[in-house]
């Protein structure tokens, strides 16, 4: 039981076990870093003209109070954030010269002795054939992707803006389509006007942003990472009772907070409606996880087809 919980409690890492630098600078089957920076670009200028169009909308129309309460608006500044962090990080990628070396292969030339040059070899061949061993169970375990990661050398080490950004791209992954999919099953109705450019910006480009990115880059993921979106869905439930709570005494006109910031959440019936939402929510959250690791599996898929 313990070595369970201590395995557990490992998968929730972001580690270079599971990645390396390289996997966030590179299309799939590409090592160009040129063209992955300008498909980040054309995604961060989209999302961001979409953004600024709408928030200039909703200050129209006197909405804007109201954008942070609901849990779409808290989807959309993820995926901003997210697009700008990828073009950041494709962008630092381009011009890190370390992020594309391979393993080194002890030198059989120079000054040393021919026996020397042998052991060397000798001694190198045990460590590479170990590694090859625990990247071919890495790819069975976990993150999906063409190439093992490369553990030799320290240029391989995940830094702290990876690991971010890897969070991100699961939790933004998951909170959109699942925000996505309660939108277009249970909220839309067909009287939009104005708003359908909008709504299917908020509810449709996000999605084929993030499958797009699923297919074609080679961002890793990790099951036991659904963990982490749950969690943001039961803060965001949790966040609503103290938006409720708070408009009760500052703002009981509803003039900022909004009453019932969605029909499933109405704190006022008393039902148990927002307990059954996070039950709800975990099968959710582990299926929505389970199709990012889906995905990637048609990504290694169709490389392997058409790699040469």
């Amino acid at each position: 039981m313990k070595n369970f919980f201590a395995k557990s409690i490992s998968n929730l890492r972001f580690t270079s076990d599971d990645a390396e630098p390289a996997d966030f600078y590179f299309f799939v089957n590409s090592r160009g870093k040129c063209g992955f920076v300008v498909y980040r670009l054309l995604w961060m200028v989209i999302v961001l003209a979409f953004f600024a169009a709408e928030l200039a909308w909703e200050y129209r129309n006197n909405l804007i109070a109201h954008f942070p309460f609901y849990l779409t608006s808290w989807c959309e500044l993820l995926v901003v954030i997210y697009v700008i962090w990828a073009w950041a990080l494709a962008l630092y990628g381009r011009h890190d010269g370390n992020s594309h070396v391979d393993s080194e292969i002890p030198s059989i030339s120079g000054s040393h002795s021919k026996e020397e040059q042998l052991q060397s070899l000798r001694e190198f061949q045990p460590t590479r054939t170990s590694l090859h061993s625990q990247k071919t169970k890495f790819t069975k375990l976990s993150a999906i992707r063409p190439d093992p990661p490369n553990r030799l050398g320290e240029n391989n080490i995940l830094r702290w803006f990876h690991k971010v950004f890897w969070f991100l791209y699961e939790v933004t992954f998951v909170s959109s389509m699942s925000v996505t999919s309660i939108y277009w099953i249970f909220l839309h109705s067909g009287n939009q006007g104005a708003n359908i450019v909008f709504n299917l910006y908020r509810h449709g480009l996000n999605c084929i942003i993030l499958t797009s990115d699923a297919l074609v880059t080679r961002y890793p993921a990790h099951f036991a990472h659904w963990l982490y979106s749950y969690c943001l869905g039961v803060f965001y439930v949790f966040f609503t009772f103290v938006m409720y709570k708070i408009s009760k005494h500052i703002d009981p006109h509803n003039s900022i907070i909004p009453q019932k910031i969605y029909w499933f959440l109405d704190w006022d019936s008393g039902s148990f409606a927002p307990v059954y939402l996070c039950i709800g929510m975990l099968p959710v959250t582990c299926l929505i996880q389970g199709l990012i690791i889906l995905l990637h599996s048609i990504r290694l898929k169709v490389f392997s087809l058409c790699k040469p």
